[in-house]
């Protein structure tokens, strides 16, 4: 068993926005694999639209509110004159784009959609203030794009009904964590039920990793679903544990809370997964070993995805999130010595 150790992401938040500055996958000698192939979906260019977002957030840090403001389209300067404008950035703290070293220092943007642009940055207010995601709606005025809306991205306001398919609670959370752009880039690799819902794995292209010179990583997610008034909701899973980046090599694993508890204390009972993508046909078995022994198999043959389900609890310290042997078999039983992530 070969290849690069997995990637920890953690929270405990359903649908946490998990941003990444760095992500040591092209150094990896199969690394080629995870390039788009011919005819695949490929993102629209947005590289304008992230620029001009940019120069908002630089001017804004400089405190060049003026210069900000002239950023914006005509009928939104019509609405909020320059005084209103400042005084509004004014009292939401000092924007923050560039803070210490490393690959987190800087603005983190990325394209919801064609007119659409995230941010995360930070925002210092006396003795407090941390990361916010922001969300500029762009659009043309004379020629050149400019700021149109903007809004901060915190915890929902209003509650959204349940999704009328599991598929569908999965692009809802697509487009709430990455943007609606991103939603031709699934692919569902498994769906299947378990316990009283059902467990669908998914890859997507993910904006929240840096992106590479041939574009984003394409990532795996797991997502547990439940049926809920008359829908569809999650109850387990998404960017909460560590993350499988695909085409890298022939299985990759990851692991993730596969059952959040019905309650918040840290001895409630829960449920963990290991879930594994397959992108070798001669793969047939997988057999993953926990770090407290457990072993458990799988017949993949046929399969792109798979998950190892556990009973688990918050208190289980690292590294039981990884596994501690993954190995591989042919259909006649063999053992297959192919690279796997993590090793």
């Amino acid at each position: 068993m070969r290849g690069n150790a997995g990637l920890i992401i953690g929270g405990l938040g359903i649908l946490a926005m998990v941003l990444f500055g760095t992500l040591d996958v092209a150094s990896q000698s199969s690394g080629d694999q995870a390039k788009l192939t011919p005819g695949a979906w490929m993102l629209p260019d947005t590289s304008a639209q992230q620029a001009i977002v940019r120069q908002y957030l630089d001017l804004l840090a400089a405190g060049r509110y003026a210069d900000a403001w002239r950023l914006l389209t005509p009928s939104r300067q019509a609405e909020q004159p320059l005084d209103q404008f400042t005084e509004a950035w004014q009292s939401r703290g000092r924007v923050v784009v560039t803070e210490g070293r490393g690959p987190n220092a800087q603005a983190f943007l990325w394209p919801a959609a064609v007119d659409q642009v995230r941010a995360r940055f930070r925002v210092r207010r006396p003795n407090s203030g941390g990361g916010q995601t922001w969300n500029f709606t762009v659009a043309q005025s004379g020629g050149a794009w400019r700021i149109a809306e903007e809004q901060f991205l915190g915890p929902l306001a209003v509650e959204l009904p349940p999704a009328r398919s599991p598929v569908e609670a999965v692009e809802r959370a697509v487009r709430m964590n990455y943007g609606s752009i991103w939603l031709p880039s699934i692919t569902i690799l498994s769906n299947e039920p378990y316990d009283d819902g059902r467990v669908i794995i998914f890859r997507v292209l993910n904006p929240l990793l840096e992106l590479k010179e041939e574009g984003p990583y394409p990532t795996a997610i797991l997502y547990y679903l439940r049926p809920d008034q008359d829908g569809w909701t999650i109850a387990g899973g998404g960017a909460i544990g560590t993350i499988v980046v695909t085409g890298i090599t022939p299985v990759t694993c990851a692991w993730t809370w596969l059952r959040f508890p019905d309650s918040d204390t840290l001895d409630a009972p829960v449920t963990a997964a290991f879930y594994c993508t397959i992108e070798d046909s001669r793969v047939a078995t997988i057999e993953l070993e926990r770090v407290d022994g457990a072993v458990q198999r799988a017949n993949v043959l046929g399969k792109q995805a798979v998950f190892f389900p556990y009973a688990a609890s918050f208190r289980t310290p690292w590294p039981s999130q990884h596994p501690a042997a993954i190995r591989l078999f042919d259909a006649a039983g063999r053992p297959l010595d192919l690279p796997t992530t993590p090793v």
